[in-house]
């Protein structure tokens, strides 16, 4: 009796065993696959246009556009999703991303490990700082000093501010194009490099809302772009595809609101250290 007491003990001690080895294989397995999903790529830049006339009327939807975007003064997403794609690896991270029109912007970026990351915006000035950088500090510049900056497109707050959709759109200097679906809007302009790009804005003439934002080259190279998912008239959903870094990052906000007043505060600029001026490098 004993030993059959004892051989069964045996049994389920190695059941349980092969049981817990199998589920530490899925789970294995599930992180492994969720860490090696491929890296979304925007769309939106694939459509082709057709050009307008060389003088040619400003399309109504745009006008539409600015009506809707000039009742919004400011974005409060204090709940927010983060995935981040690079080096062939997917990360999913907590945020939050504040914005009051024209200039001020703030998202910040932390993990289990705490503040990762601070990207921000005022009148005067705006700054980039991550605790994974190789040279860790808070990096800032005047707008005066934008082009000297060298700063990328990934830790750009102006790119950033600008992908929520919600800024109307001034056509002065503008080419216009446009298909069914959408009309692009075109501006030359000088990045951070001091180099000059083109910066197209994609409104839906059905939505009246702004589905996307594309950065290329003079060659017409993208560089960079993002594609936006609203509910309503607020963003739901942004994916970034930054295509010289080969990286991507998906945002998602829970229940954002707008109109909020927020403390002046919360545009000051942070207090990391060391400070670097980027336009004084």
């Amino acid at each position: 009796m004993a030993e059959r007491l004892t051989m069964n003990s045996r049994n389920i001690r190695f059941i349980l065993i092969l049981v817990i080895v199998f589920m530490t294989i899925i789970t294995v397995l599930m992180m492994f696959t969720r860490l090696n999903e491929p890296r979304p790529t925007v769309k939106i830049i694939d459509e082709q246009f057709d050009p307008l006339p060389v003088k040619p009327q400003i399309p109504l939807v745009i006008a539409e556009l600015n009506e809707i975007n000039s009742q919004v003064s400011g974005f409060d997403g204090s709940d927010v999703s983060v995935k981040i794609w690079e080096n062939g690896m997917r990360f999913k991270i907590s945020g939050s991303m504040s914005y009051e029109k024209p200039n001020n912007f703030r998202m910040k970026v932390w993990s289990i490990m705490g503040q990762e990351m601070d990207i921000g915006s005022n009148e005067r000035l705006f700054w980039y700082w991550s605790k994974r950088d190789r040279y860790p500090g808070l990096y800032y510049a005047d707008y005066s000093d934008y082009h000297k900056t060298r700063l990328k497109t990934p830790f750009n707050p102006v790119f950033m501010r600008e992908s929520l959709g919600l800024n109307e759109i001034d056509t002065t200097d503008a080419k216009i194009v446009e298909n069914e679906k959408h009309v692009m809007v075109s501006w030359q302009k000088t990045n951070a490099s001091n180099e000059k790009i083109l910066y197209s804005v994609l409104v839906n003439r059905l939505s009246k809302r702004i589905d996307g934002i594309v950065i290329s080259d003079l060659s017409s190279k993208v560089i960079a772009s993002c594609e936006i998912e609203y509910q309503g008239i607020l963003p739901k959903k942004i994916l970034y595809d930054w295509k010289e870094e080969q990286k991507s990052l998906v945002i998602e906000f829970s229940n954002p609101t707008i109109n909020k007043k927020f403390s002046s505060s919360n545009w000051d600029l942070p207090r990391y250290s060391p400070k670097i001026d980027m336009g004084k490098e």
